[in-house]
């Protein structure tokens, strides 16, 4: 209907719905987490809503300014918000995706230990799932964290306009750096967790 009328920016839809997907997915992981933990489905709301109002809390901007600059990083980092942004422009960056798959699988297989523990008896089985649900978790954790430091991205959005051209990005290769250190402002790290949409230009390096 909209469509017939209207010229839509298909690439940024595009892009908004694989990110509502992927944090669909995350949230959903969270769910199924909860609902594995008791058989009482008014607690497992309160659990997973709990944990998922948590998640979107710790990455917005009020609550950012008031930390202090390191833990205010990790909150940007943690929080689904910022890495939902770029997702909501129409930009997919790989950085985001894996941390939306890993946030997935971490509460899946979290899930999964819940419920076959109560099927196994107490011994070696049980201890043996532990240690490969754990060992599991761990991976999925290391790999959300070194995801953070992998580059690709799709710009979907109308004539690219979250990406620099490559001249742009030899003239701010040359001319401009931006540096975050552990005295920047919490305030800044929402902007900081932005700023991967120049990435291209390689000029913005940050160190935490």
């Amino acid at each position: 209907g909209l469509s017939a009328g209207a010229e839509l920016p298909w690439g940024t839809i595009v892009g908004q719905y694989v990110g509502a997907a992927l944090l669909a997915a995350g949230l959903a992981g969270i769910g199924v987490w909860a609902s594995s933990l008791t058989r009482s489905q008014i607690t497992a709301f309160i659990v997973g809503a709990g944990l998922m109002f948590l998640l979107i809390l710790v990455g917005l901007d009020p609550l950012l300014v008031g930390l202090p600059p390191g833990l205010g990083a990790i909150a940007a980092r943690i929080g689904v918000l910022s890495h939902f942004e770029s997702l909501g422009r129409g930009v997919v960056d790989l950085r985001d995706v894996v941390y939306f798959v890993s946030l997935a699988g971490v509460f899946l297989a979290l899930a999964y230990a819940a419920l076959l523990s109560r099927k196994l008896a107490p011994g070696a089985g049980s201890r043996r799932l532990k240690l490969g649900v754990g060992m599991l978790v761990a991976s999925l954790v290391v790999v959300n964290l070194l995801g953070s430091y992998i580059g690709g991205r799709l710009d979907l959005t109308p004539g690219n306009s979250y990406t620099l051209s490559p001249a742009t990005g030899r003239i701010a290769s040359i001319t401009s750096a931006m540096w975050a250190s552990r005295s920047t402002p919490s305030c800044a790290a929402p902007f900081v967790m932005s700023s991967r949409l120049t990435e291209r230009a390689k000029a913005l390096s940050f160190i935490f």
